[in-house]
């Protein structure tokens, strides 16, 4: 399971899935495990954010992870922030994405110390940034979140990925570089962690070390 959570964590969805359906298949009572296989068409920083092929999957997942009733409050915010995603397509998913960021914020209020919550909600916050807002308020609010956590937990993959997400523009980029030197070293057989740190080398001008990652990914 936490090998699943951190493939999650550098958007290699495909393998995550498998993991979680693995656990499932050993634990058919893990409510979490079908959480998880529902997050991997949860695609929130990509486009599109839900994959029309995936939908159908993790509704049903969803849906059985509620059907399960998992045994911590925790687990059961989780599960509940993710169905407001899935569960009711007639809504508008801006509508959606704003719930979802909402109860993954009194989650991660709720449980402080719980590092997964507050990375999640880091990275609903990064995912419904507007494009347009030029004072980066949620990416920074994002940042303050991981930065602390980083320093604590450097080895987390997916820290140091939203991080890189987070300090994506020449505002933010110089905060970016510690996480971009270390995200590939971290998770080196996702390819796209090995690409991540490109989008903060090439906002500060290091074109060779952009290169050598975006190399490094189309190899891995």
């Amino acid at each position: 399971f936490d090998r699943a959570v951190a493939l999650l964590h550098s958007f290699a969805y495909r393998p995550a899935e498998e993991a979680f359906q693995s656990v499932a298949a050993q634990d058919p009572q893990c409510a979490i495990a079908h959480w998880g296989t529902a997050m991997t068409h949860f695609h929130q920083l990509w486009e599109p954010s839900l994959p029309s092929e995936g939908i159908s999957v993790a509704q049903n997942e969803i849906r059985r992870a509620e059907m399960l009733k998992a045994a911590t409050e925790k687990e059961r915010g989780f599960i509940h922030a993710l169905s407001l995603i899935f569960n009711d397509p007639a809504i508008p998913y801006s509508t959606r994405a704003s719930s979802y960021e909402v109860a993954m914020r009194n989650l991660s209020a709720a449980n402080p110390t719980d590092v997964e919550a507050q990375v999640f909600y880091a990275l609903a916050l990064i995912s419904n940034a507007s494009p347009t807002d030029k004072t980066h308020f949620k990416q920074k609010q994002a940042a303050a979140l991981l930065e602390p956590l980083y320093r604590e937990f450097p080895n987390h993959p997916g820290i140091p990925h939203y991080l890189i997400h987070a300090c994506d523009s020449q505002e933010l980029a110089s905060r970016g570089l510690a996480a971009a030197r270390a995200y590939s070293g971290i998770a080196p057989s996702a390819p796209h962690a090995l690409h991540m740190p490109s989008h903060i080398f090439t906002r500060l001008g290091m074109w060779d070390d952009s290169i050598a990652s975006n190399l490094a990914a189309r190899t891995a």
